[in-house]
């Protein structure tokens, strides 16, 4: 029975991703911490990153950080939690600023239906989301600060083949959001409010990561690039790194 709900949730989710998100697959870390866990495991995934976008009339950057991590409440069931940090600002002309904050809380209840298998292992996770943001934009004396506050649950599943001394780590993640936003405009004549809900969206992502195992490396985290498109070039630097503890030693694994 538990192998019948398994391939039953596996097989939603990704006929769910591939209809929504189409070609794009993205090389970066999996929405869980660590592609398995072990009874009374805690681990940690600490990243950051930075980028700058410059073009004719575009000027910004900004960074994040972020801390994710997970309890082993058996061998099977996990609970994860996470936080993230993204700011930044720029200017889009002579008279035009935008300023950036969003901090997001989340959990899940993850599930390891594998268990004790080096070749492969599969989890599935289910939780909640709640993004909030604060962004101010300055055109010329006009003043425009919008706040708003979302949630949502999000699902997906994680599957880690072993090759040798890589783990591969394709995923899905699927996310319904809704909320509510209140902004205030100031002018040199007056002040304007207005609040409203946010209709309800889809955020689908697909992508991947490999795990150097000998050397305790993933390649999204030496995944850096630098583009020029449309007179606009971007560069982004990112790193990240996980950290284990498990009930047999208070050591550090990775």
């Amino acid at each position: 029975m538990l192998k019948k709900i398994c391939l039953t949730f596996v097989l939603l989710i990704v006929t769910q991703a591939v209809l929504l998100a189409g070609n794009d697959i993205l090389v970066t870390p999996p929405p869980i911490p660590w592609f398995e866990f072990n009874e009374k495991q805690f681990d940690l995934r600490v990243s950051a990153s930075y980028a700058t976008i410059k073009g004719d009339d575009l000027d910004a950057r900004g960074g994040s950080i972020g801390f994710l991590g997970r309890y082993g409440v058996s061998n099977t069931i996990g609970w994860d939690f996470g936080f993230s940090y993204i700011g930044g600002g720029g200017s889009g002309g002579t008279d035009t600023n935008i300023e950036i904050h969003n901090w997001t809380l989340s959990t899940n209840i993850e599930i390891q239906p594998i268990v004790g298998r080096k070749s492969v292992n599969l989890i599935l996770f289910l939780g909640l989301s709640v993004p909030l943001t604060l962004n101010t934009i300055w055109v010329g004396s006009t003043t425009v600060e919008a706040f708003s506050v979302m949630y949502g649950p999000q699902f997906g599943m994680q599957l880690s083949l072993g090759l040798g001394p890589i783990e591969f780590n394709p995923f899905v993640k699927i996310q319904v959001i809704t909320g509510s936003y209140s902004s205030t405009t100031w002018t040199s004549s007056d002040t304007r409010y207005r609040d409203g809900d946010i209709e309800t969206f889809t955020i689908p992502v697909v992508g991947f990561d490999l795990i150097f195992k000998s050397i305790n490396l993933t390649l999204s985290s030496l995944l850096q690039f630098s583009q020029s498109e449309d007179k606009h070039e971007t560069v982004l630097f990112s790193a990240s790194y996980t950290f284990h503890w498990d009930n047999k030693s208070d050591s550090v694994k990775q």
